[in-house]
């Protein structure tokens, strides 16, 4: 919530964007998490949290703060979205 008011600030209607995506995907991992009556709950909180991390580390990239470890790269995630 930190970054997306921090986006709002700045004017940036793709980050702002892209930290409500992220927002959600937490939200629902977290949810999947919590909530055992959900079937496939694996698939859709590894989709989340991948999905959250993209979207993180794409804004990351935008604003200037680099993460450029290994796994932080759009297409290093794509291959676990195919896999799932």
């Amino acid at each position: 919530a930190f970054k997306t008011v921090k986006d709002i600030a700045r004017g940036d209607a793709i980050c702002t964007v892209l930290c409500a995506i992220s927002n959600t995907c937490e939200s629902i991992g977290l949810c999947c998490s919590m909530i055992k009556t959900i079937s496939f709950k694996g698939r859709f909180y590894i989709g989340a949290k991948v999905v959250s991390k993209d979207c993180m580390t794409y804004i990351n990239l935008c604003v200037g703060e680099e993460d450029l470890r290994l796994g932080n790269l759009f297409p290093f995630s794509l291959i676990f979205i195919e896999i799932i």
